[in-house]
């Protein structure tokens, strides 16, 4: 791969003041665009009041200006995604990096998915581990989840078909893992989070 590949992260948003912005932190560097799709109702339409996810986001110190920032809100994670990678399309990125607001992502991960993109440029779909944390940041559920979607190579063909699932095209595990918080929160949020998604 000759020239330097464009990457964005992309973050589906709605109530996720707990961890967005470390989530936004510990990317940053390493990506040329974070595209934000913040919805103002949850995919389920319940009655949820509204967080201080916005204010969390617009007050980043977004020094190189990276962060593309859309209002909206979409039925289901499906579209809330595709409509991430429509944006990512217009901007003219390479690869699609699929990140929630709960999800954090240390140096050595970052550099092995992106080593990863570099040596298999015929690689559609990345793939890698998944460390669920329960209830605070001291206790994870063994054994990590080991195979989950994070990176995927924006050529015609594609698109988010189900929730996080990317359509076919060649794919690569990569040894590696990130760290999800999802369960991490308060016991409310959980709740929430549960009633957004069931």
């Amino acid at each position: 791969m000759g020239t330097k590949v464009k990457i964005s992260a992309n973050f589906c948003v709605f109530n996720e003041e707990d961890f967005i912005y470390y989530s936004l932190k510990a990317i940053y560097p390493f990506v040329d665009k974070i595209v934000i799709a913040a919805s103002d109702t949850s995919w389920k339409g319940n009655d949820f009041q509204i967080d201080r996810s916005l204010e969390i986001i617009n007050t980043f110190p977004d020094v190189d200006g990276k962060i593309v920032l859309k209002l909206g809100s979409w039925k289901n994670a499906t579209e809330h995604r595709n409509f991430l990678l429509n944006v990512s399309r217009t901007l003219g990125m390479d690869y699609f990096w699929v990140i929630d607001s709960d999800e954090i992502y240390v140096k050595e991960t970052v550099d092995k998915l992106k080593q990863a993109i570099t040596q298999y440029p015929n690689v559609i779909n990345f793939y890698c581990a998944w460390w669920t944390y329960w209830r605070s940041f001291y206790y994870r559920i063994e054994p990590p989840e080991i195979s989950t979607f994070v990176i995927g190579k924006i050529v015609p063909s594609f698109r988010i078909i189900n929730v996080r699932q990317p359509s076919s095209g060649k794919t690569m595990r990569v040894d590696t893992s990130l760290h999800h918080y999802s369960y991490a929160k308060r016991p409310e949020r959980v709740k929430q989070k549960l009633r957004n998604i069931i």
